[in-house]
């Protein structure tokens, strides 16, 4: 018996959610006046549907992955009788924490030698002669790190020392353990984060983004250090791949005015 407030904002169609309530809906019941009906029909009929189609992916799954010890096997000949083999896949693998991206990589490989290896934040997969082999990654991701402009060092997760400097004071240094940053085109706070698989970049001195488990893949990069490499994000975009390289967005010009200087100060580990 609680009685009803209703909040003023509700009446401003600047917010969607108004919008769709107080001018689509009342449009779409001029049409079709059993609109909400048919609506709330379809919801329930989806709500069903996604039932039966999470049941026989469960019986998908239970055909297909065998447990053995601490490592799944999943038979590449049984994947491929599986139409449309993307969705399924990434149903099977998404338990794993295997993004889409990542499914269409591995995918790519089913018919190519053995030993291409995947990673999710979670798990490792690696493509066998027979299987894909899915194994828990004994890992520490950790919270991102945030970066304030008047932040001068971190130890956690990588040791970083940084630097607000005039364009007139500064040096440019040849060495990947720095990056050089256009102040101006960085968004506060920074993220210090560990890369992960569908992140893409605009290496420096190219126009064409690149994912970059490509990047280490053409800068021959082992399994092992992809392990212990971080980025620095600012706003939804990699301005360095910490160690590696710095995105060509990011890089300073003659019309940079201040200058944001990164350093490694123990290598690229952590």
């Amino acid at each position: 018996k609680l009685k009803y407030r209703k909040d003023l904002s509700n009446d401003d169609s600047k917010y969607r959610r108004n919008k769709v309530r107080n001018e689509v809906m009342p449009l779409l019941a001029q049409i079709n006046p059993g609109i909400e009906k048919s609506i709330l029909d379809n919801i329930d009929i989806l709500r069903d549907t996604d039932k039966i189609y999470r049941q026989h992916v469960d019986e998908v799954k239970a055909r297909i992955i065998v447990k053995e010890n601490k490592n799944w096997r999943i038979s590449i000949s049984r994947i491929l009788e599986l139409n449309p083999l993307k969705t399924y896949l990434y149903e099977i693998l998404r338990e794993f924490n295997f993004n889409a991206t990542v499914v269409e990589e591995i995918i790519v490989s089913l018919k190519r030698q053995s030993g291409k290896r995947f990673l999710s934040a979670t798990h490792s997969l690696i493509k066998d002669r027979n299987d894909l082999i899915v194994s828990e990654r004994n890992v520490e991701l950790g919270e991102p790190k945030m970066i304030s402009p008047k932040l001068k060092f971190i130890k956690s997760p990588v040791h970083l020392s940084m630097k607000q400097l005039n364009i007139k004071q500064f040096e440019l240094r040849d060495s990947q353990e720095c990056a050089a940053l256009d102040k101006e085109k960085l968004k506060y706070p920074l993220r210090v984060r560990k890369w992960a698989y569908g992140d893409y970049f605009y290496p420096l001195g190219m126009k064409q983004k690149k994912k970059l488990s490509d990047f280490f893949i053409d800068n021959k990069i082992s399994v092992t250090e992809k392990e212990n490499i971080f980025v620095v994000e600012s706003g939804s975009n990699i301005a360095w791949v910490i160690g590696h390289r710095i995105d060509d967005r990011f890089k300073i010009t003659t019309n940079t005015k201040e200058v944001y200087h990164m350093e490694l100060t123990n290598g690229r580990t952590r």
